[in-house]
């Protein structure tokens, strides 16, 4: 079994390093050996893509990340890339899209999503939860129901879909979805649509980790701007060109 483990270097330096530090600080001695952590530079634009990758490969060295510079093309494009140009999905790997602004709260939180995949054959994506899926008003109205396996873990399914955090896909999965599946997902904030009409195809599914949670923390607010724009159909150029204008 291999556990790849991607970051997307698209943030600020002291974003990507603290992601870093809490995925060390979050996954066990023996989850991390597992691990092969690679790095994508990606041209983020602030303060200046030249002053961000030189940061960048630091950090890189310093938590043990291979790093490698890709043109960027979105994140689920970037994603692609590492999927099918960088590594090779073999059954029994897994992926993880570890973000920059990821922040996990539980320690073990890898071994649990390993364990929710290996419980069910058609489960092909687990989740970390966040802490507002337990307000009634979300677990009502996406229709959660908690499974607890064997080994006590709790799993939520949910019939309604809500945004999913950062998670961990079975590698078999992933070499089956199209190389294009860019093509099916034109908008940022809509990937979880375009998988979900995929597994529905397939009759594959996904669960959520219960007790495991991602607090995310807020990207650039300029950033932040792009991402809320994007998502509401108001511009269809990338952060970077986005920027020059604002500028």
């Amino acid at each position: 079994m291999r556990i790849f483990v991607t970051m997307l270097g698209y943030n600020r330096a002291e974003v990507v390093h603290g992601a870093m530090e809490n995925l060390e600080a979050t996954t066990t001695d023996s989850e991390h050996r597992r691990l092969i952590k690679t790095l994508f530079l990606c041209q983020y634009p602030i303060p200046s893509v030249e002053e961000n990758r030189a940061e960048l490969l630091k950090i890189g060295a310093e938590f043990g990340f291979w790093t490698t510079e890709i043109q960027n093309e979105g994140g689920l494009e970037n994603h692609n890339k590492a999927i099918h140009d960088y590594y090779r999905m073999l059954p029994g790997d897994y992926y993880i899209c570890f973000d920059p602004d990821v922040r996990m709260q539980e320690k073990g939180w890898i071994s649990a999503m390993v364990e929710a995949l290996e419980s069910d054959r058609d489960t092909v994506f687990v989740c970390a939860s966040r802490h507002f899926h337990n307000d009634e008003w979300c677990y009502k109205h996406h229709g959660r129901t908690i499974h607890t396996l064997p080994s006590g873990l709790r799993i939520s399914r949910y019939n309604q879909l809500l945004a999913w955090s950062m998670g961990m896909w079975k590698g078999e999965w992933l070499a089956k979805r199209p190389r294009d599946f860019k093509a099916a997902c034109k908008w940022y904030g809509y990937f979880e649509h375009a998988d979900i009409a995929l597994m529905n195809k397939h009759g594959k599914t996904w669960c959520e980790t219960t007790d495991f949670y991602d607090n995310h923390i807020a990207a650039e607010e300029l950033y932040t701007e792009w991402k809320v724009a994007s998502a509401g159909h108001h511009t269809k150029v990338s952060f970077n060109e986005w920027l020059v204008d604002k500028r």
